[in-house]
């Protein structure tokens, strides 16, 4: 491989970002052959998996988060509830 490549970053840095040994496999083919813009590309493709990743988990959060304020706002109310002395009618 080119200074380029050692210098730049490593095959560290791509396992780091998440990339699979079949990405990282190609891109070091990808670098001997110098074919730079399919790299960018293949990142970039990359990127966008996982970016759709934490969006996905993003809402799965706020689902659950929701439903954690449902129970508590239930809990609180019949805390509440029990609380309060009968009245009479």
């Amino acid at each position: 491989m080119e200074n380029r490549f050692k210098d730049s970053f490593t095959l560290r840095d791509l396992e780091d970002a998440g990339c699979g040994a079949d990405i990282i496999e190609r891109f070091v083919c990808l670098e001997k052959d110098k074919k730079t813009k399919e790299q960018l590309r293949m990142l970039t493709r990359h990127r966008h998996r996982l970016l759709d990743n934490a969006h996905k988990a993003q809402k799965e959060l706020d689902c659950l988060d929701y439903i954690v304020r449902l129970l508590k706002k239930e809990d609180s109310a019949a805390e509440y509830r029990e609380k309060q002395p009968e009245k009479n009618l």
